[in-house]
């Protein structure tokens, strides 16, 4: 599969040639390999594409996103390429009784929350962080005492600030609203990649939401988005206040796929250990496996 997200944030005419990519701007026309492709980026209305281009994407697994008036993902175009297994994958979906579905959920959410503690403790101290570690530990199944919300209002506060909230329209939010869609769409891609339906969740059941299983695999990767989103603006150096992202937030953001993730010890780019963690669940439901590869942290040579 493709490794490279491209952004189109300029005016272009998108079309396929001798199995490339070609983006024409006024300033510039590019050409990148079609195999290269694992995302593509609306995100100028004026940008042109036909539907020949929709189908060759769909036959490399690229998918297309689309953004609102904010400029932050809304849609997105998921290629359907036949599971070899299609149909008994979905039956193990189907079929997954709630004590299975109650033992992942509390996999997903004490890695989570340990991931909340390292990201605390990596931006602020580790004393602030103790409190997340114990509370991971604490985790029950079906997360059934409610640690991930006790969790969020204690994280967020040491992260940012008492006053902050996700509710806010500010540039951090804007960024994690950016960079969390950007991540639901590649888990969504390789959850259809890999035979399941997205729809149906694990934990989250919105009748209206196509994206419930994404939305829960999504979990333990918010901390480390969180985490490189405070690296690349850390809050006593920008100290820029707009509410909007320009295009070049949004090329800093998109580049969170290039960085190193450690899954079970394993470094892997971020693309990759999303795949990983959607085998893991491949594997989980042919009993191979007791719980799900799920991100440990990013990978830092410096902090080794």
């Amino acid at each position: 599969m493709g490794w490279r997200i491209v952004l189109i944030s300029n005016t272009s005419n998108i079309h396929i040639k001798n199995r490339q990519l070609c983006i024409d701007q006024e300033n510039q026309n590019l050409h990148l390999p079609l195999e290269d492709i694992s995302a593509l980026i609306i995100d100028n209305p004026h940008t042109s594409l036909n539907s020949y281009v929709l189908s060759e994407c769909a036959e490399v697994n690229a998918i297309l996103i689309s953004v609102d008036k904010s400029h932050i993902p809304n849609g997105i175009f998921i290629p359907f390429s036949p599971h070899s297994r299609h149909s008994k994958v979905i039956l193990q979906q189907i079929n997954l009784g709630q004590v299975q579905k109650k033992q992942l959920w509390q996999g997903i959410i004490k890695q989570k929350i340990t991931n909340q503690a390292l990201t605390l403790q990596n931006k602020t101290n580790k004393q602030t962080a103790e409190f997340l570690y114990k509370t991971a530990l604490n985790v029950k199944s079906g997360d059934s005492t409610y640690l991930e919300s006790t969790a969020a209002q204690y994280y967020f506060k040491y992260l940012f600030s008492a006053e902050f909230s996700r509710k806010n329209e500010d540039f951090y939010n804007a960024c994690l609203n950016y960079t969390y869609a950007i991540t639901r769409a590649i888990i969504a891609k390789y959850l259809v990649a890999y035979g399941f339906i997205p729809s149906l969740g694990i934990f989250h059941a919105n009748d209206l939401n196509s994206f419930n299983l994404a939305d829960d695999i999504i979990e333990p990767y918010r901390p480390l988005v969180d985490e490189y989103i405070l690296d690349i603006y850390p809050p006593k150096h920008y100290t820029n206040t707009k509410q909007y992202l320009e295009p070049k937030n949004k090329q800093d953001l998109t580049k969170i796929c290039q960085q190193q993730v450690l899954i079970k010890n394993e470094k892997m780019k971020w693309t990759n250990a999303i795949e990983q963690t959607v085998i893991s669940l491949s594997r989980y439901l042919n009993g191979n496996i007791d719980d799900l590869e799920l991100p440990q942290r990013f990978y830092h040579e410096y902090r080794e």
